[in-house]
């Protein structure tokens, strides 16, 4: 006797397809009147026994059950998808929505979609905070406007110094209004190389390790906070400070594109630090 799959439920609303295959995941291999006594004595099956000859033929059809010689079990192929949708169903519930980040490192590409700006400033912390481990190359951050780190935790923070002081950073940003400022003093803290330099509008660029990361937001969205920017003199009234945590929380559609490209990796480090690491 064997543990039974927890996401199946037997009652009377139960198919006869998910009793064969609750059947199976605890009992295997059986024959398909052995299956049939089961239904019988346990789910008081009212249906003939062709009709469970007719339903295991449709679970071979389906590939969810396999045979062998007279006898049926899970087919095995099936059971190993079952698990890996298990793992990814935890790990997106538990874990943050996104596989490990110490698989995700060794992706040669991938994208990935946030509903919130702070949401994908603590996915890259983390994903960088996995990259240190095997990269010291020269960090590149190619900015529109400086993303805000207002809504960041105070343990956050320590990890973002942790980070971005473990190799030299080199931080290039079209504008310098004082809300970039707010930002941008906390990287001049961390050492960090600051230069203006007449970017477009889209994508902003992390360069860190051998991957290159695009950053897409909604457009109307980078206008509004391109205007708030550009027309806030002062960062040190308090409602300035809440409409930027504001806007930091606020839902609009943000597409991170990570690309393992060392050449590229390379071309665009050349443009900050010379002979090009």
């Amino acid at each position: 006797m064997n543990q039974a799959l927890p996401l199946l439920k037997t009652n009377s609303n139960t198919t006869s397809k998910e009793k064969i295959i609750h059947i199976l995941s605890e009992t295997w291999p059986l024959n398909s009147k052995e299956i049939y006594h089961i239904l019988k004595k346990e789910f008081s099956y009212p249906n003939s026994y062709q009709s469970v000859h007719k339903t295991l033929q449709q679970l071979l059809q389906d590939s969810i059950v396999e045979k062998s010689g007279q006898k049926y079990s899970l087919n095995k192929e099936w059971v190993g998808n079952l698990k890996s949708f298990g793992n990814s169903l935890y790990h997106r519930y538990f874990e943050g929505g996104q596989i490990p980040f110490s698989q995700m490192v060794q992706k040669d590409s991938f994208s990935i979609s946030f509903s919130t700006p702070m949401k994908m400033g603590r996915f890259l912390l983390k994903f960088f905070s996995e990259l240190i481990q095997s990269s010291s190359k020269p960090i590149i951050i190619k900015w529109f406007h400086a993303w805000p780190l207002t809504g960041f935790s105070d343990d956050e923070l320590i990890s973002l110094r942790r980070v971005f002081t473990s190799a030299p950073l080199y931080i290039a940003c079209k504008h310098f209004t004082p809300v970039d400022r707010l930002s941008l003093s906390t990287f001049e803290s961390f050492g960090a190389k600051i230069s203006k330099k007449n970017l477009q509008f889209d994508p902003d660029i992390c360069v860190f390790g051998d991957f290159v990361i695009n950053v897409y937001f909604e457009k109307k969205r980078k206008t509004a906070w391109h205007n708030m920017c550009m027309q806030t003199k002062k960062t040190n009234e308090i409602n300035i400070l809440k409409q930027i945590l504001a806007i930091s929380e606020e839902s609009f559609p943000i597409t991170v594109l990570a690309n393992k490209s060392p050449e590229l990796a390379k071309a665009i480090r050349q443009e900050f630090v010379g002979g090009g690491k």
